[in-house]
C-alpha cells in the first residue's frame, strides 16, 4: 500500500550527474522509502510553462541574472523561483552559472515573447489545466477514439475556446 507522495529537491551541491536531483519518493505503509521516476510525466511541461508565463526568458535576453534579481522584478518568492529555474536548467531550458546566475539557452530563446519563431504560447498552453486534464483521459481516448476535451467539458475544444478568451488567447 502506497501513502503520500513527497517531492524532495536536493541542493545543487548534492545533485547527481545532470541534475538528477528532483526525485519523487513515496512512503509505503511500512515506512520504507521507494524512489520513483525522477521526472513525473507533466513536470517538465509544467515548469517550462510556468517559466514562460512569468516571462523569465524575456528578462534574461540581455544577460544572466540570479533568481533573487528576477524575483524582485516579477514579484515572486526568490527561493521558489530559484527552484523553478533550477528545474528548467536540469532539462536544458536555462543554464545556471557557477555564481548561481541563470542565462538563456536556445531552448529558452524560443520562449521569448518577441522571438521570431516564438513557442511561448504553446509552452504556456502545455502547462494549463485543460492540457493536463486531457492527458488524464488518454485511456478513454484510446478505447473510444473520441477527444478527451469533449468528454471533460461536454463540447469540442474550439467551442470551449469561444466561451473562454484566456484559453483562446493561449491557443
Amino acid at each position: 500500500m502506497v501513502g503520500v507522495v513527497f517531492l524532495f529537491v536536493v541542493p545543487a551541491s548534492h545533485a547527481v550527474a545532470n541534475c538528477d536531483a528532483w526525485i519523487i519518493w513515496t512512503r509505503t505503509a511500512i515506512g520504507k522509502a521507494i524512489r520513483l521516476d525522477p521526472w513525473p510525466r507533466g513536470s517538465v511541461a509544467g515548469v517550462v510553462s510556468c517559466l514562460a508565463q512569468l516571462g523569465i526568458p524575456d528578462l534574461l535576453e540581455h544577460g544572466p541574472k540570479s533568481a533573487e534579481e528576477l524575483a524582485s522584478q516579477i514579484g515572486a518568492q526568490p527561493e521558489a523561483l530559484y527552484r523553478l529555474m533550477r528545474a528548467t536548467a536540469c532539462v536544458g531550458v536555462l543554464a545556471e552559472d557557477s555564481d548561481g546566475k541563470f542565462s538563456q539557452t536556445p531552448m529558452s530563446a524560443v520562449l521569448c515573447s518577441e522571438a521570431q519563431l516564438s513557442l511561448r504560447g504553446l509552452a504556456i498552453m502545455g502547462g494549463r489545466e485543460l492540457h493536463g486534464r486531457g492527458w488524464s483521459y488518454l485511456e478513454y481516448c484510446v478505447k473510444t477514439g473520441k477527444q478527451a476535451i469533449d468528454k471533460i467539458y461536454g463540447m469540442p475544444i474550439f467551442e470551449l475556446f469561444l466561451g473562454e478568451s484566456r484559453r483562446s488567447e493561449d491557443f
